[in-house]
């Protein structure tokens, strides 16, 4: 099991007060390929969270000009403006294409934090 897997997963387990910490160590050891060695109605229940976990979504390195822009939740012109101005880095994969970093996104929102006072 991945140690990003393995941080997700475990605050869901511990988040959960039905979850006996037995079934966590299964669940754990499940998404280890370690054979369990509980009744089969624990053994189905944490087979479909080794499935649930196996198909979610990782997330992106890279992101396409309109993606990002639905990321940062503006217009690609804004994307196209702050690309021009120097603010926003950017890869240039063809002539057309352009994909921005999902780092550079990042670090783009919290450059624009404004800072609240008590």
């Amino acid at each position: 099991m991945k140690d990003a897997t393995y941080k997700i997963l475990k605050p869901l387990l511990q988040s959960d007060p039905t979850i006996t910490p037995d079934q966590e160590k299964q669940v754990i050891d499940i998404l280890n390929n370690k054979p369990p060695e509980k009744e089969p109605a624990q053994i189905s229940f944490l087979e479909e969270i080794k499935e649930i976990l196996t198909n979610m979504p990782r997330q992106r390195e890279y992101f396409s000009k309109k993606e990002a822009a639905t990321f940062l939740s503006c217009s690609q012109r804004y994307l196209d403006a702050r690309r021009t101005d120097g603010e926003l880095p950017f890869h240039m994969v063809s002539r057309r294409k352009i994909i921005f970093k999902r780092e550079d996104l990042d670090e783009f929102i919290k450059k624009r934090r404004i800072a609240v006072k008590d």
